[in-house]
């Protein structure tokens, strides 16, 4: 890098290149402040439009008093929607009641879509956070399902100007940081029980899924082009295993102890109200059928 003045070196530097994790750090800072700049432009707007007029061209200063029939104007609404687009000639009034200061046409309609994704307004979801997995079950391997647990969050995609995304396309990915920490390879953690993936809906949001068989804290991250998303990386909360429940008790026996000709009596063990209803059906029957034996004997 050579600094110079009237054709004269005063100033010389050797640089070298910059590691990648230094580059990418850069990157992010000088994005992140092109982001704030763009929202500190849509607060100063009185109504949050941010709308910005970008010149016209050639207009009067390029015609050079020529007769142009085409001009280009340039301008930009950050806020998406659909507005009114009022144009008037030069030095005449602009006011809205008076149709005669407008060009042909005026007021047009214009349409304002989202734009690309972009990762430094995309954020995790507040309601989200902090993530936790939750048992999944998978099929008949119940084993397996009583380890296995996963965690889903829907991310909703945003542009520049914190638009939310209609469309999809963009390049998200999740996954674990570091999943062979030496903690982690201690416990005898490997990538097989650590998996992610991330669904494009493809209407501007994507579904973002962490499997895992390991209990613990672990530490995620959401991409979009590289770069973390605001709220990434994060952590992963998962329980342990979940004790088994235990089966409850087969219905108990009702039993009836009776001779013909006396009042029948019943040993009942139950629990519930369906069962003792049962069995007093069951004991009046017995008993109004001991009754009929006695009176034929008779």
């Amino acid at each position: 890098m050579t600094l110079a003045h009237n054709g004269d070196s005063f100033v010389a530097k050797q640089a070298g290149r910059l590691p990648a994790h230094v580059r990418q750090q850069h990157l992010q800072q000088w994005t992140r402040r092109i982001a704030v700049d763009s929202e500190r432009d849509i607060q100063s707007e009185p109504k949050g439009i941010g709308f910005a007029y970008g010149g016209i061209y050639p207009g009067r200063l390029h015609a050079k008093g020529q007769l142009v029939e085409k001009h280009e104007v340039h301008f930009s609404v950050a806020k998406c929607g659909a507005y009114l687009l009022y144009i008037s000639l030069h030095g005449q009034s602009n006011q809205r009641g008076s149709a005669s200061s407008h060009v042909p046409g005026s007021p047009f309609t214009l349409y304002v879509a989202p734009g690309r994704a972009h990762p430094l307004t995309t954020q995790i979801a507040a309601s989200d956070l902090p993530l936790h997995a939750v048992p999944l079950g998978i099929g008949d391997q119940e084993q397996a399902a009583a380890e296995r647990q996963v965690c889903q969050v829907r991310l909703q995609a945003r542009d520049k100007m914190g638009n939310a995304c209609s469309d999809g396309g963009a390049e998200v990915t999740c996954g674990f940081v570091d999943p062979q920490s030496a903690e982690q390879q201690q416990q005898g953690v490997s990538d097989s029980k650590l998996e992610a993936s991330c669904t494009d809906n493809g209407d501007g949001t994507y579904l973002l899924e962490w499997t895992t068989f390991v209990p613990g804290t672990h530490s995620v991250f959401v991409k979009m082009d590289g770069l973390h998303v605001l709220g990434s990386p994060t952590h992963l909360h998962v329980s342990e295993k979940p004790p088994q429940q235990e089966k409850p008790p087969p219905e108990s026996l009702v039993k009836i102890v009776g001779a013909p000709g006396t009042a029948a009596k019943r040993s009942v063990a139950r629990r519930d109200t369906v069962v003792g209803t049962l069995a007093d059906s069951i004991v009046a029957a017995q008993a109004l059928g001991n009754l009929h034996h006695h009176q034929s004997q008779q």
